[in-house]
């Protein structure tokens, strides 16, 4: 039996959008929603949905920036 943790995981990266996310996150380099949004060729709004469906999965985190 699948494992509920990895039922999750597998389910947020069956989006193409999502993980192409975590392809460009997977190089280490913290990036923003906006340096996402221009290198996916993908609205901020976008960015952020999927930001947020992974994050609920645990496949990634966030940090607020200050300016």
């Amino acid at each position: 039996m699948i494992s509920p943790k990895l039922l999750v995981a597998l389910k947020a990266l069956s989006d193409a959008s999502r993980l192409r996310i975590v392809g460009v996150l997977a190089a280490g380099k913290p990036m923003s929603v906006e340096d996402l949004s221009r290198t996916l060729s993908l609205s901020p709004g976008t960015v952020v949905h999927h930001l947020n469906r992974l994050r609920a999965a645990g496949l990634v985190e966030s940090d607020q920036i200050q300016p």
